[in-house]
């Protein structure tokens, strides 16, 4: 699974400079002849990539949704568009508005230029972008002499705004060449200006440490960045905790620890790419469950956790609202929040979380191959839904019950009394879907118990225009529902209904634990003393 390869290489992380240090190199005939000259420091503008043959020195799609400008340059399949101040290079479809595939990028598009460094050192690479469509998110990946660097946040405004990569890069003085790669809806990105901005100085980061006293010390957690914040649950964690995030993001990567104790959240976080956000945590069907990390939620207008980017992970956290409902003779009425995990990216995770009174628990839109594992939670309303996962998700090991509330440790201090929970599990028999599916392809649910619900797991075409799900499902304590409009959307395997198959379990092979789990070595520091260059 996706997150147990990450914990098997978190020790690469300690030399986060390996794939941001790039040599000069010649550029090859295949990049194309340079459209002008292009020095940096500086700006080079978008619409002048260099010339040569497409699918060398770019690759592009012709829309026609976009009205071309063939004043300035006339390439094959590009989209330059001018609003009379700006000139910007459009990512576009070649599919007309209407048909059945508008609104795809169906292949990268791509575009090449050849850059002099006059000095050597690290740089800020800015795009001057925004996005064509309201609602849509598309994003650039950089390529320096065809080494990935990282991609920019999703672009996700129709005003320009600036969007930087999220780490420096280190160039050698001499020639290099760039590749922007773009993704996203159709027309996608408008791209005015790239900007390369030189530091005064190289980076500097923490240095990596190694977690101990953790509740479920079944695996080796070394951190890039712990914070540091008021963990009482009085003044608020968010700023503090960002800061982190954004800190880990300028890495490339890595794990923000969240240290034990209560967090309090007037405003929401956004986990950006490669990052990976957890605390300390232990499974709260214990008979005495221990506080560990929790965070205490009071927005109501925004997700308690954003994931922002492929790869980006919340886990070994729990959740808790301390202003969530009130109880009157008449029954409980929970207080309305939005979902706590949200995600519009592909190949995020959440993983080992507790929600002990979420009105909505996770949303994963728009994604693919997410996991959801190991998740335990008091919900109100909706549970976890999923619309829009093309290609092989996992939801495994989920238990939903008001006994997490109810059984929930010290610092939870509204958890409800028995006849509190009496009111609140009528209010859940009446309300709450456990998992909701609109579309989703190739889906896993395995191991999962939804108790007090109105629908446990409901199967959907769903809104706008949905076109159902299909999967397969074993080991499933909860009422399933299909509700197709179409009869021929949506299929689930269930080997629940195998007789061969009900009485067989499966289970993910265990974490790889190292041979020695105190032995942390830093190969930047004496006697190895590695500076982290990267040579071909």
């Amino acid at each position: 699974m996706k997150w147990m390869v990450r914990s098997a290489v978190l020790f690469l992380l300690m030399i986060a400079y390996v794939m941001l240090l790039t040599p000069g190199r010649q550029a090859a005939a295949s990049d194309g002849v340079p459209y002008g000259t292009h020095t940096v420091p500086g700006t080079i503008q978008a619409e002048d990539f260099n010339s040569g043959s497409i699918r060398d020195a770019y690759f592009a799609h012709a829309s026609s949704q976009v009205i071309r400008e063939t004043a300035y340059r006339d390439v094959a399949n590009v989209d330059l568009y001018s609003d009379g101040t700006n000139r910007y290079v459009v990512s576009s479809n070649d599919q007309a508005a209407g048909s059945s595939t508008a609104g795809y990028i169906s292949e990268y598009l791509k575009y090449t230029f050849t850059v002099g460094a006059s000095d050597a050192g690290w740089y800020d690479i800015v795009y001057s972008a925004k996005s064509g469509t309201s609602g849509k998110k598309g994003s650039i990946t950089t390529l320096i002499d065809n080494v990935q660097k990282g991609a920019t946040n999703k672009i996700d405004s129709t005003a320009l705004q600036t969007y930087s990569l999220p780490m420096p890069v280190y160039l050698e003085a001499g020639t290099h060449v760039l590749t922007t790669e773009y993704s996203g809806p159709d027309p996608g990105t408008y791209v005015d200006w790239i900007r390369f901005d030189k530091r005064a100085s190289a980076p500097s980061f923490p240095a990596p440490q190694r977690i101990a006293d953790l509740i479920d010390n079944s695996e080796t957690v070394i951190a890039n960045v712990v914070v540091t914040a008021d963990t009482t649950g009085v003044s608020d964690a968010a700023g503090a905790i960002q800061s982190a995030l954004n800190l880990a993001r300028q890495m490339g990567g890595g794990v923000v620890y969240l240290p034990s104790g209560t967090y309090r959240l007037d405003s929401g976080l956004n986990i950006p790419a490669n990052v990976v956000l957890r605390g300390n945590w232990g499974n709260p069907l214990q008979e005495t469950p221990q506080n560990g990390t929790i965070l205490a939620v009071y927005s109501t207008t925004e997700s308690a956790v954003t994931l922002s980017g492929a790869n980006a992970t919340v886990r070994d956290l729990s959740f808790w609202y301390p202003n969530q409902g009130a109880y009157s003779a008449g029954g409980f009425a929970p207080t309305s929040y939005p979902y706590t995990v949200y995600s519009e990216a592909s190949s995020v995770n959440a993983y080992r979380l507790t929600f002990y009174n979420s009105f909505q628990g996770i949303y994963f839109d728009k994604g693919s191959a997410v996991n959801i594992q190991d998740i335990y939670g008091t919900f109100l309303f909706q549970g976890i839904t999923l619309d829009g996962n093309y290609e092989y998700s996992y939801l495994t090991n989920l238990f939903m019950d008001s006994e997490i509330w109810a059984n929930a440790p010290s610092a939870v201090i509204n958890k409800p009394s028995a006849a509190q929970r009496e009111q609140i599990a009528g209010y859940t028999n009446s309300y709450l879907f456990g998992i909701k599916l609109w579309k989703n392809d190739g889906l896993t649910m395995y191991g999962i118990s939804i108790n007090e619900a109105n629908n446990g797991i409901l199967i959907e075409q769903g809104p706008p225009s949905s076109n159902g799900s299909y999967g397969a499902m074993a080991k499933i304590n909860a009422n399933v529902r299909t509700d197709f409009v179409r009869a021929e959307v949506g299929e689930f395997i269930n080997t629940d209904k195998v007789w061969q198959a009900r009485p067989l379990f499966y289970a993910f092979a265990p974490v790889r634990k190292p041979a020695n789990e105190s032995n942390l070595i830093n190969v930047k520091d004496a006697p190895y003393n590695a500076k982290g260059e990267w040579r071909r």
